[in-house]
């Protein structure tokens, strides 16, 4: 498959309203096709806290999860995650920054060695400047490594897969929440719910991945763990913004407990939140464009007809031809019902 087949393959799979695991299972497919890989793990994150917060894998034992999460947020290694969502470039190859020694890598030695698995590609999932979720492609130890061509076309698709996750997390409107309030779980030092409050194993289990459901704690706990327990974030509450696998949108704060003993739980909070508000899920959820988001911002800020056309340096006429079409695309006849509608 050449690169512009693809990606035009890419582009048409964002649109067709699948939801965030099928869209990922099926693009991530097709990128391994691709690029030859042999097994692959792709996370969607929350965009503000950068935490992945479900995986869609394939052909991958994920029985080392725990230590992944260990290896990304405890030690130091070759093209972690968070550096390569800062960086200039998409995507790279662990054969690459490690000089064909993959050895050098810890992630390599204590989690994809005794999997049998060799090279790995890393990407970011990121447009306009936010990230929605990160791939891992990984060839089996007996295979080349993957060379820069293939890590090229990896990092072209990577802007169409953010996309992608992005439109199904806000495309469409979340359900409403039917819990009176926040739940909490208390996770032992094994990662295990040793106590909870009413109704946070429903939770629980509505956060856990798809393609994980029997397992007892979520990925996202268990890694939101990892993180509460590292020295440099022990003091303070990790928190993410997840959506479930019905739709619903929850905040989870994980920290650390201290008790007689010097006993050390995980305290995990999961609270029923709002779907979010903000200019990228008006243009997903009502298909505006560029231009009708822009002065939407500009009056949600205040703005009059003529400071919007004077700043986005438009004719007043412009910026009222956007709105009727805004109106006509939201159901709604005035700014003022427009400003009910996007801050309810």
């Amino acid at each position: 498959m050449n690169d512009s087949r693809l990606h035009r393959g890419l582009r048409k799979l964002a649109g067709q309203g699948l939801g965030s695991s099928a869209f990922r299972h099926e693009s991530a497919d097709r990128i391994a096709a691709a690029v030859g890989a042999d097994a692959y793990c792709f996370a969607e994150t929350d965009p503000e806290s950068v935490l992945a917060t479900t995986y869609a894998t394939g052909n991958l034992d994920r029985s080392g999860a725990a230590l992944l999460h260990f290896n990304e947020l405890g030690q130091r290694d070759f093209l972690k995650l968070r550096a390569l969502a800062g960086g200039p470039v998409p995507a790279g190859a662990l054969s690459a920054v490690t000089g064909g020694r993959l050895d050098r890598s810890a992630r390599h030695r204590e989690l994809l060695a005794p999997l049998g698995l060799g090279d790995e590609i890393r990407a970011v999932a990121r447009t306009d400047g936010r990230v929605w979720g990160f791939l891992h492609l990984f060839r089996q130890d007996s295979r080349p490594a993957f060379d820069p061509d293939e890590v090229g076309v990896v990092a072209a698709a990577a802007p169409l897969l953010a996309a992608g996750i992005r439109d199904a997390a806000l495309g469409s409107p979340a359900p409403a929440h039917d819990l009176p309030g926040p739940v909490l779980a208390l996770l032992d030092d094994t990662d295990r719910v040793v106590e909870s409050t009413p109704r946070a194993d429903e939770v629980l289990a509505e956060l856990r991945d798809p393609d994980e459901r029997s397992a007892e704690t979520p990925d996202v706990a268990l890694m939101m763990a990892v993180l509460a327990r590292a020295p440099a974030t022990a003091s303070a509450p990790v928190t993410a913004r997840v959506r479930s696998r019905a739709g619903r949108w929850f905040s989870l704060h994980a920290g650390t407990t201290t008790a007689d003993g010097g006993a050390r739980r995980i305290a995990l909070i999961l609270e029923p939140v709002a779907a979010p508000l903000t200019p990228e899920t008006w243009r997903v959820r009502f298909g505006l464009s560029a231009g009708e988001t822009e002065v939407i911002e500009k009056m949600l800020a205040g703005r009059s007809t003529a400071q919007t056309a004077a700043e986005l340096m438009i004719s007043p006429w412009t910026v009222q031809d956007r709105f009727t079409s805004v109106f006509a695309k939201t159901g709604v006849h005035s700014r003022r019902e427009l400003t009910g509608l996007l801050r309810p």
